[in-house]
C-alpha cells in the first residue's frame, strides 16, 4: 500500500468514515507490511495530535480510538496465539504496543475533560438518608431534602446543591475547596463539619457550624464572605437577606439521632419539621397561631404525645383526619 493511500486511508478511519473493508484492509497492513518506521510514526503522530479539535469533535472520535484500542489489543493477544515469522510479529507488535498507549491516553484525557453526570438524591418524608461524595465526604439529609453532585470532582471546587437541610462532614482538600450552593447563600469550607437548613418554604436560611471555619456569601448581595467558627449559626432571612449571627448553639442537627430540639421557634417551623419527620400533613386553622413562639426538645415521641404537649401549652385543639393529615384549629 503507497503511502498517501495509507495516510488517507488512516485519516478516513480516525474519521469514523472508513468502510468495513477499508478497515480490515488498514489492519491487515498494520500486521503484513514491514515499512515500520515510517508507518509508526504516521500512526502515533495522527493519533496523538489533537492540537485545534475542539471537545465535541474529540467526543465524537472517543468510540473510533475505542474500536482502535479494542482491535489492536486483540490483534496483540493473536500474536501471541498464531506463529508468524519473527521479523512481523516483532515489528506489529512494537507498533501496536505503541498505538495501543497512544489510544489508552487519548481515552483518558477524554474522559478527564467530559463533563460528569450528576446526581440527585431526593429524601422522602419521615426518612432521613446518609450520602458519601467521591472525595469521600459524608453528607447527611433530612426528610423532604434533595442534595445534587457530580458522579466526580472536577476542576478546583468540590460543587453540590443543596434544597433542604444537611449535615456536612467535609473531608480537607486545601487546594480544592469546597462549595454548597443553595436559592439564598453559597457556603465554602476547606474541611469541616457544619449544617444548613435550607427548605425553600421556609422564611430563612440558617447556618450551624459544628468544627472548622465556614465561609459564607449571600448570593443575591456583592459583599464579602461571613466567616463563622464552631458554635455559631448564621439566620439568613430569604426575602431581606438580612443576617443575624448567634453564638454557644448546641444540638446541631439533633434530628440525625432522631431527636428534634426547638429553640425559640416559631410555631410555623415546628409544624413543617414535624410534617418531615412524621410524613403528615398540618393544616393550621389559624394563621395567628403559627406565629407562637415555643421551645421544645422531643425524644421521637408518638405524633400524638407532642401534639398534645403543644396544644395544651398553646392553647389549641388537634384532630386526626386520618393517618396523614392533622387539623389544628
Amino acid at each position: 500500500m503507497e503511502t498517501n493511500e495509507l495516510k488517507e486511508l488512516f485519516e478516513r478511519y480516525i474519521a469514523g468514515r472508513a468502510t468495513e473493508d477499508e478497515v480490515n484492509a488498514l489492519l491487515q497492513h498494520f500486521h503484513v507490511e514491514r515499512d515500520s518506521e515510517a508507518l509508526l510514526e504516521l500512526i502515533v503522530n495522527e493519533m496523538a495530535d489533537t492540537t485545534g479539535i475542539d471537545e465535541a469533535t474529540l467526543a465524537e472520535r472517543q468510540p473510533v480510538y475505542s474500536r482502535v484500542y479494542n482491535r489492536l489489543q486483540y490483534l496483540i493477544d493473536a500474536d501471541e496465539r498464531v506463529i508468524v515469522p519473527m521479523w512481523r510479529q516483532t515489528w506489529f507488535r512494537a507498533v501496536a504496543v505503541v498505538i495501543v498507549f497512544v489510544v489508552a491516553g487519548i481515552l483518558l484525557v477524554l474522559r478527564n475533560n467530559a463533563q460528569p453526570d450528576m446526581i440527585a438524591v431526593n429524601v422522602p418524608m419521615g426518612h432521613t438518608l446518609q450520602v458519601t461524595l467521591p472525595d469521600s465526604s459524608k453528607i447527611w439529609l433530612n426528610a423532604g431534602s434533595c442534595l445534587q453532585y457530580p458522579e466526580r470532582f472536577i476542576g478546583k471546587t468540590r460543587t453540590v446543591y443543596l434544597k433542604g437541610q444537611a449535615f456536612f462532614d467535609v473531608v480537607h482538600q486545601a487546594e480544592h475547596p469546597f462549595l454548597i450552593r443553595t436559592s439564598t447563600v453559597a457556603v465554602t469550607v476547606l474541611g469541616t463539619s457544619f449544617e444548613i437548613k435550607a427548605f425553600a418554604q421556609e422564611k430563612d436560611t440558617r447556618i450551624t457550624v459544628a468544627t472548622g471555619k465556614v465561609g459564607l456569601t449571600i448570593t443575591a448581595l456583592n459583599k464579602g464572605a461571613v466567616f463563622l467558627l464552631p458554635g455559631q449559626q448564621v439566620i439568613v432571612d430569604n426575602n431581606t437577606k438580612s443576617v443575624v449571627q448567634h453564638q454557644g448553639i448546641n444540638d446541631i442537627a439533633a434530628w440525625r439521632e432522631n431527636r428534634l430540639v426547638f429553640d425559640n421557634e416559631s410555631l410555623d417551623n415546628v409544624f413543617q419539621a414535624l410534617e418531615r419527620k412524621y410524613n403528615v400533613h398540618i393544616k393550621v386553622q389559624s394563621p395567628k397561631l403559627l406565629t407562637e413562639i415555643t421551645s421544645m426538645k422531643l425524644n421521637n415521641q408518638p405524633l400524638s404525645d407532642v401534639l398534645t404537649a403543644l396544644s395544651f401549652s398553646k392553647h389549641f385543639q388537634y384532630q386526626l383526619a386520618n393517618d396523614s393529615t392533622v387539623i389544628i384549629k
